[in-house]
């Protein structure tokens, strides 16, 4: 999914490197690079992870029985009686929200790289992939604003992948709606596609 984009995003680097585009960043180029390498091997690690934790959670279930989608709700409450009890131990779901997390992360600075950046990465302004965007704004970086989601949960499993903040109480605003890691990053690599195929045609010759 990710290795057409990033050979294209190779192709624009190198195009104005030769067409010695004035004004072209390559410090912004490096890191939109190192970052879209990150951004597939965080995806290959959660859908590996993920993969992982289904397999143990459904040992011993009946086909017929599994669960189509598992929800980790974090109820990380202390032990308030017991000032001395064990610490709350680091689980496979803190391992997966971290790496999902992280992917939403990058790949959204990756935006706002191509997005704030008309004079060092030209041609690359009206790039927009709105599920890492609103993910990562609202799920990640600002939970307690309008559109954010305070509960700490994550899912895994079912057709949409995995999810990040998928839980509501019942008073809570609605907030944003993670439409899933499979969605997010076709959308990403799609816009990716066709913004990079795009700035690649306005390269001047060398």
């Amino acid at each position: 999914m990710f290795e057409y984009p990033r050979r294209l995003f190779d192709q624009y680097f190198c195009a104005h490197l030769a067409a010695k585009t004035p004004g072209f960043d390559q410090h912004l180029a490096q890191e939109a690079r190192v970052r879209l390498c990150q951004v597939q091997e965080l995806h290959d690690r959660v859908l590996r992870l993920e993969r992982d934790m289904l397999d143990s959670e459904l040992k011993g279930n009946p086909p017929a029985l599994a669960p189509a989608k598992v929800v980790l709700h974090d109820l990380a409450y202390p032990s308030c009686d017991r000032p001395d009890a064990p610490l709350r131990p680091f689980t496979r779901a803190d391992e997966l929200r971290i790496d999902l997390e992280a992917f939403y992360y990058n790949a959204c600075r990756v935006r706002d790289l191509f997005r704030e950046s008309p004079q060092g990465l030209p041609g690359l302004q009206r790039f927009e992939a709105a599920g890492v965007r609103d993910v990562r704004n609202h799920l990640v970086e600002h939970p307690t604003r309008s559109k954010g989601v305070k509960v700490m949960a994550v899912a895994v499993g079912g057709p949409a992948g995995p999810l990040l903040k998928p839980v509501r109480w019942s008073h809570d605003p609605a907030g944003t709606v993670d439409q899933g890691l499979h969605a997010n990053a076709r959308e990403f690599t799609a816009a990716l596609q066709s913004t990079l195929s795009a700035a690649l045609n306005l390269v001047p010759p060398n």
